[in-house]
């Protein structure tokens, strides 16, 4: 019978110094057995270190390169084809490195702390300068830099935490790539900023530790370490959890002592202070969220802190349940998808234990070293900066923020999963392993390739997302304004029809979710300006003003949206002659807006042919008074001064508009008339 292949998992052992031969003194490491044969025992022989590398970066492009195809959604347009430092090309990385990462994108940071993560707005800016708008190219660069991160990730794993173990490496970095909760910080060009952070980070330990392996002698890779922990931090902001994270890691996987392990490490912490230093400088120190929604406040309308703290309980226990079953996935979790929770909540007292599991995990794995206790460690600190509790995030819930936690995850069901096959014989732990991975990364893939489809555009992602989060107020208020733009682009008046009422729908019920909500005023005014309703337009509008007093955006849908439809609704009856009817409409257009000059003309016409000359004349000076390069405006403005006798000022009309445009029709004959009328008195 064969005999069973029982390896144990290994744990990090207290380091004895060789004292046989010289040979032995080079193996004198502070990670043991760091130089691992690439012919280790695998899934199958001739599968070494490159080969698994090679292996993970086509399954990566198969899985996403459907992507590339994409275009620009949700906030992609902040950093890249909206943002005017970024549309600079090179010369707006200036602005990019010395302002708050919002500024360019918003010309203002509405959260507490600001936000300074320059260096995927450095790459953007560099892709347009080379490449101009192509969202093509971006999407092909963030499956490029994923690729090298779960490289690096490999590459750190085999090398430094588990060399004599490479099948638990090979396993849990397979196991990040392809879990289909990083779909949003690939697929999604914004999330780049995500992927940068852990790419960087994972070459500044990959130089650490190789620093450290060669007994501190080269200066050169604490430098190269230091400086990549630096873009990593210009990334985003979540590396700063491997200030923690780095000394528990030597601790763990080194002989040293904690003490130790953070002696070696405090200039990870002289570079934070570096880039803390720079950030200040670049975003300020506000500590409030500017602006006072639950947008930029997830927790805006909580009722006391414990049903916020209740809340941010009941999140993370679903950030855990996404990690084990990636589904449903939506790009929003805004009000009130998630309603608020308190401690008497079912899933708040299950997420609570679960981590008070976790927590006692840690602290009771500590002394032993127990792998599983050093993933519950890393998973809690990474888990901690995007929980709302440190900070405020600007958002309740999303599925990039799992990126950095879910290394701790992949390296959790690693070992699992090598632990179990070693329960095994060999060769049916081979075939085991080999048959489960195959059916998880088809499962993934699969998973990962249609979801990709619907990040193709805002329409194709916020038609599918509103089924899935149907109580959020983003989600439904994002469906609505693509109806109502499908409605306004589209010829057919009964297409155009149905397409508003499906954006009426959407948008009413999200101010039904949230009754007080600015673009749901402003979206749900437009579609009924559309549908014929205007005063239900009017109404919403004024609402918002009540509820948004001085905001910058309803002027401009007065002005823009609401008096030009007044017009288009008068315009049928002037042509039919039907002027009594006609012009009340169009006096409320300019009520409504008195830049509208088009109404003015109107007006004018109106009176004209009601031979109320005195009354036109003033109606075509404010229409000249708001656009004054219309020469048609100028040569009936002429028209109704000579009929109202104002024979000088029918004269300097018919000339301004012979003057911008020569050859309009009869303007001569009309200058003609006037000049021999001022001429005879």
């Amino acid at each position: 019978m064969a005999k069973k292949h029982q390896r144990p998992i290994p744990q990090p052992s207290v380091h004895k110094e060789p004292t046989t031969t010289a040979s032995t003194k080079r193996v004198n490491r502070i990670f043991p057995g760091s130089d691992f044969d690439p012919r280790s025992w695998v899934l199958f022989p001739f599968l070494n270190f490159k080969g698994q590398a090679w292996l993970i970066v086509a399954i990566i492009f198969l899985c996403y390169g459907n992507s590339i195809g994409n275009k620009y959604a949700v906030d992609d347009g902040m950093v890249s084809v909206g943002n005017r430092f970024t549309k600079e090309g090179l010369k707006g990385i200036k602005d990019i490195l010395t302002k708050d990462s919002f500024i360019g994108g918003m010309d203002k940071n509405v959260l507490p702390g600001g936000r300074y993560r320059p260096l995927s707005l450095v790459t953007f800016a560099a892709e347009w300068e080379f490449f101009g708008e192509n969202p093509y190219v971006s999407h092909f660069l963030n499956i490029v830099f994923y690729a090298l991160t779960c490289f690096l990730l490999l590459l750190l794993l085999r090398k430094y935490l588990f060399p004599k173990e490479p099948l638990i490496a090979f396993v849990a970095t397979l196991i990040f790539a392809i879990h289909p909760i990083h779909i949003e910080a690939v697929t999604n060009i914004k999330g780049r900023d995500e992927v940068l952070a852990m790419l960087c980070m994972f070459g500044s330990l990959l130089l650490f530790f190789k620093y450290l392996n060669e007994h501190r002698k080269s200066q050169g890779l604490a430098f190269g370490a230091q400086f990549l922990y630096f873009l990593a931090l210009l990334a985003k902001e979540n590396p700063i959890t491997f200030l923690a994270i780095i000394p528990v890691t030597l601790y763990f996987f080194t002989p040293m002592k904690i003490k130790d392990a953070l002696k070696v490490s405090y200039p990870f912490l002289i570079t934070f202070f570096l880039y803390a230093l720079i950030r200040i400088a670049a975003s300020g120190l506000n500590t409030e969220t500017l602006v006072k929604d639950v947008f930029q406040d997830p927790y805006f309308l909580v009722k006391s802190p414990v049903e916020k703290y209740a809340t941010i309980m009941f999140v993370l226990g679903k950030y855990l349940a996404l990690l084990f079953f990636p589904h449903p996935f939506s790009f929003d979790y805004t009000y009130n998808q998630i309603p608020y929770r308190d401690f008497s909540d079912v899933g708040v007292i299950v997420s609570l234990l679960v981590y008070i599991g976790l927590a006692s995990l840690a602290v009771w794995g500590w002394k032993h070293k127990n792998l599983y206790a050093y993933c519950a460690f890393f998973f809690i600190a990474s888990i901690s900066i995007v929980s709302n509790i440190v900070f405020n995030l600007g958002g309740m819930m999303g599925e990039r923020f799992l990126f950095q936690s879910s290394i701790a995850f992949a390296i959790a069901l690693g070992v699992g999963a090598v632990w179990l096959i070693q329960k095994m014989d060999a060769q049916t732990g081979k075939y085991a392993l080999t048959g489960v991975l195959a059916l998880l990364t088809t499962v993934a893939g699969a998973r990962i390739f249609v979801r990709n489809q619907d990040w193709y555009s805002n329409e194709t992602l916020y038609l599918k997302d509103v089924h899935t989060v149907p109580n959020s107020t983003r989600a439904n208020k994002c469906a609505g304004e693509i109806y109502l733009r499908q409605a306004v682009s589209t010829k057919d008046s009964l297409e155009k029809r149905k397409k508003l009422e499906l954006a009426i729908g959407y948008l009413e019920k999200s101010l039904k979710i949230l009754p007080v909500f600015k673009e749901g005023f402003l979206d749900l005014g437009s579609a009924y300006c559309f549908y014929g309703e205007l005063e239900k337009a009017d109404s919403l509008w004024k609402l918002c003003d009540k509820h948004y007093p001085g905001n910058e955006f309803t002027g401009f849908y007065y002005t823009g949206v609401l008096a030009p439809e007044y017009g288009k609704k008068a315009y049928p009856l002037y042509l039919a002659g039907k002027y009594d009817e006609a012009l009340p409409l169009f006096q409320k257009a300019v009520s409504i807006s008195t830049q509208y000059d088009v109404g003015w003309y109107y007006i004018g016409q109106i009176y004209g042919a009601k031979h109320e000359f005195t009354q036109a004349v003033a109606a075509f000076e404010k229409a000249i008074a708001v656009k004054k390069n219309e020469p048609e405006y100028y040569y009936h403005y002429g028209g109704a001064c000579f009929m109202a006798g104002e024979y000088q000022k029918a004269v300097n009309a018919f000339m301004e508009c012979k003057r911008q445009k020569p050859d309009f029709p009869r303007v001569d004959e009309g200058l003609s008339a006037a000049q021999s009328k001022l001429n005879g008195k």
